[in-house]
This record gives structure tokens, sequence and C-alpha cells, in this order.
């Protein structure tokens, strides 16, 4: 269901149906599970310096993390956040400062949590939708926030109140 490259080239992505986390080389000559044993996967991303894996979990609204020792070597999970009864997560991303930028589709926007597990801020789309997918940051500074807010079939630019960060081999 989502998909994040590393500095090597290769990638993580996530099974939702498995609940499990692959590693793979993107010629296809290696897949490796990494994680297993979550409850719906959805969105996932890479801390800035690349040594933390994070992902979340969409009806049991748990984000967790991984260190990552190596290319595809994790470290087991440490529960970041749980809003159990509050948030449904889908799709995320990771900032410049590490946050975790977590489509809230209860809350119809982006919820903005620290890798301390703090809510630092929510910040909402302009038309209420409970289907708020996903966020990626773009523009000559990633200062730019694309927001998908799938109910409604539009994508949000906003200003970001975060530095963003430059996916590896983004053009």
């Amino acid at each position: 269901n989502d998909i994040v490259f590393d500095t090597a080239g290769w990638f993580y992505f996530i099974d939702t149906g498995s609940g499990a986390i692959y590693y793979a080389n993107p010629d296809g000559s290696a897949i490796d599970r990494v994680a297993s044993g979550l409850e719906f996967p959805n969105g996932m991303g890479l801390s800035p310096d690349g040594q933390r894996l994070y992902a979340s979990e969409t009806y049991s609204s748990r984000i967790f993390r991984w260190d990552v020792v190596a290319p595809g070597v994790l470290t087991e999970r440490t529960l970041v956040l749980s809003a159990e009864g509050v948030h449904g997560w889908d799709g995320l991303a990771v900032d410049g400062d590490e946050n975790i930028c977590a489509a809230n589709l209860q809350g119809g926007g982006i919820t903005v949590i620290g890798r301390d597990g703090q809510v630092r801020t929510e910040i909402v789309v302009p038309e209420h939708d409970p289907f708020v997918t996903n966020i990626c940051f773009g523009g000559p500074d990633q200062r730019q926030a694309f927001i998908t807010s799938s109910g409604r079939g539009k994508l949000y630019q906003t200003d970001w109140p975060f530095p963003g960060l430059r996916l590896n081999f983004a053009r």
C-alpha cells in the first residue's frame, strides 16, 4: 500500500493484506520480509537520516517506529502513538524535523506527531473529508504540502509550517 526508497536505492513497502513490511531491490532480484504482525498497515516513511522507519495502522490507530540498523535490517518495533477510538491513520510522510505527518481519516486532515509521540498540531483540509489519505512535500524549499482528499477527489496545496523532506531519488 505504501512505499519509500532509502539512500541505497532499495525500497520498503507495505503489504496491507498480510500485515508485513518488505525490503526490495527495484530490479526484482530480491524481496525480503523485514517486519510482520501488523494490523492493516497503511502509511510509511523514513526519518531524514534514514535511521528510523515509521508505519501507521489504519484501524488500530497506532503508529510504530523501527530503528534501521543496516539497509533492510530493522529492530523490534516501538509504539510511537496509539490514538484508538480517535483517529484512523492512512498514508503518512515524515518531514524535515522528523515529524510524522499522518493522514487522519476521522479528523479530515493531517495530524503532525513529533518523534516523541506528542501531537504537535492538526491541519485540516478546507472542506471536511473523512477520506484524507496522504501527504507529500514539494516546491523549491520543500515547504509546500500536497494533501490528497480522496472523498472529494481533490488535491490541496498549502504552505507547511515545518521543513519538508525531499524524498530519495526525487526529481
